[in-house]
C-alpha cells in the first residue's frame, strides 16, 4: 500500500505535509506531482528523502544517524 499512497498534501493551499521531510534534490514543489506512482522507495534521492528526512536544530543539511536519507534545519 506504501507504494500507491501520496508522498505529500497541500492544506488550505498554504500547508506543507508529509511523511517525512526535505530533500536537497527538490527545487519546485511540482516535482513532488511528477513522481510517477507506484514505485519501491529507492535508497536515495527525492522519493527516499520525502520519506525519511528528518528535522533538527542545525543549519543546512547534515547525515542522518538512521543511515538514510539527512537531517536538516
Amino acid at each position: 500500500m506504501f507504494n500507491y499512497i501520496p508522498f505529500a498534501a497541500i492544506v488550505d493551499e498554504r500547508i506543507l505535509c508529509m511523511h517525512g521531510g526535505l530533500s536537497p534534490d527538490i527545487n519546485h514543489l511540482s516535482q513532488i506531482s511528477e513522481i510517477k506512482r507506484p514505485l519501491d522507495v529507492p535508497d536515495g534521492g527525492l522519493v527516499c528523502d520525502l520519506l525519511w528526512a528528518d528535522p533538527e536544530d542545525i543549519h543546512g543539511w547534515g547525515s542522518n544517524e538512521r543511515g538514510v536519507s539527512f537531517i536538516f534545519g
